[in-house]
């Protein structure tokens, strides 16, 4: 399942990238594959049911298209990572409408330009509570399934996992993101 394109809908074990015992398998619509230092990734974007209040996150609402039968919403900002022929299940389709791929990738790029401007370092266990208690700071780790560790980039003492650490925008109205 290596010949994804941009689009398609798959069935995956998303429990892989969240490192947890349980087996859950949700659909996901693949965005791309990215180089890391572990090998190469791959980048899916959430799907799920329309959010029932109001939420931070950007979606888009789609109505029964091809390779998803109901009704629902895309998150395209809620990437979930797998190393490269990791964790997909099943091909549902691909998503046919030009306008809702337009609307995914111009997204996509939007929130990848925004974390451009963070910083990429190894952090020791320690050293990411510091940065994840500064409640001015999101750090996510990069790739959940590597077990690759490396010097942390901040002590220089411990071994840590990569993570990406970039500044919460915060708004006029004061709602942080």
């Amino acid at each position: 399942m290596t010949d994804l394109v941009f689009g398609d809908v798959c069935i995956c074990d998303i429990s892989l990238s969240l490192n947890s015992p349980r087996d859950s398998r949700a659909p996901l619509v693949f965005l791309g594959k990215e180089d890391t230092e572990g090998g190469k990734i791959c980048r899916f974007c959430r799907v799920g049911g329309e959010p029932r209040s109001y939420v931070l996150t950007p979606f888009i609402i789609f109505h029964g298209e091809s390779a998803l039968r109901n009704d629902g919403a895309i998150y395209p900002t809620q990437y979930i990572l797998f190393p490269e022929g990791v964790g997909i299940i099943k091909m549902l389709g691909s998503i046919q409408n030009e306008e809702t791929l337009q609307l995914i990738k111009s997204a996509d790029e939007r929130y990848r330009n925004r974390k451009e401007v963070a910083l990429v370092m190894h952090l020791c266990p320690r050293c990411r509570d510091d940065f994840m208690l500064n409640p001015e700071t999101v750090v996510k780790r990069i790739n959940p399934c590597s077990p690759v560790k490396s010097t942390c980039d901040f002590c220089q003492v411990r071994q840590g996992h990569l993570f990406v650490v970039y500044k919460r925008r915060i708004y006029r109205n004061g709602v942080s993101k």
